[in-house]
């Protein structure tokens, strides 16, 4: 994820993406949530998983999704079963003096 020159690899989500998972953000009982029609969940998942294919086929194998605070915590949920080994972070956490090589946009 992180190289010697203090570079974080990682993959992005296109704008309209973030647009959508904000519109599907909403307040339940423990909280906010993300909440996804089936078909659009499954997309999702489809094209990251087709980031991680292509990270790994540029030799990449340690990567994570860089994406807005406001879903960061509902979007690992929602990926920490199928892709365990994929850390989430947002654009909040990258500590000063770290520069971000987006690798693969992920689209819908």
């Amino acid at each position: 994820m992180v190289d010697e020159q203090q570079t974080l690899n990682v993959m992005t989500l296109s704008d309209a993406l973030e647009g959508t998972l904000h519109k599907h953000l909403v307040q339940g009982p423990t909280g906010t949530e993300l909440r996804l029609e089936a078909g659009l969940q499954q997309r999702l998942l489809t094209n990251i998983e087709k980031g991680v294919e292509y990270c790994r086929s540029e030799g990449f194998f340690r990567t994570a999704i860089l994406c807005d605070p406001s879903f960061r915590r509902q979007l690992r949920r929602l990926i920490e079963k199928p892709f365990p080994h994929v850390a989430v972070i947002s654009y909040v956490e990258v500590a000063p003096g770290f520069s971000v090589n987006n690798l693969f946009t992920i689209e819908l």
